[in-house]
């Protein structure tokens, strides 16, 4: 179901609450901050995926639990110092297209029942060397769902 729109913190939770699963490739960190935010707000699951450069990242963020870590618990605030962008850093398409491949395998995984916990991979295109890390929670984390303001 296609949306004319752009993406923001304000229309967010309307176009995302009929959703069972929200997939993620934005090419910028506003709407990135923003999907994660969102998600996190509404408990919706999170398979997320970027690239720049030779450098892929995919993460699975499936705010079912308190405890489960977010976008903004590894990286808490959008950087101060500007990122390059595509047309600076480049995007290399065949990337691109590994990356989407992963996150749609990790979307029918998620939807058919198999292996719904979190996942963050980094993949560099240059050396073919895949590494998964492990995410935590962080206290005080404002966009996560089981934070509380006091």
């Amino acid at each position: 179901e296609p949306h004319a729109l752009r993406l923001t913190p304000e229309n967010a939770e309307s176009l995302f609450a009929p959703y069972d699963l929200i997939l993620d490739g934005s090419d910028n960190l506003a709407t990135r901050y923003a999907v994660n935010d969102t998600c996190a707000a509404l408990g919706k699951p999170l398979i997320s995926a970027a690239v720049q450069g030779f450098e892929g990242q995919l993460y699975v963020f499936p705010f079912q639990n308190p405890e489960d870590p977010c976008y903004r618990c590894l990286y808490p605030d959008i950087p101060a110092e500007a990122m390059p962008d595509c047309r600076t850093a480049g995007v290399l398409g065949a990337l691109a297209g590994i990356m989407g491949n992963m996150q749609a395998l990790e979307a029918i995984k998620w939807l058919i029942g198999i292996n719904r916990s979190q996942l963050f991979i980094r993949y560099n295109s240059l050396t073919h060397h895949l590494r998964a890390a492990a995410m935590s929670f962080a206290l005080g984390c404002p966009s996560h769902p089981g934070y509380k303001k006091s």
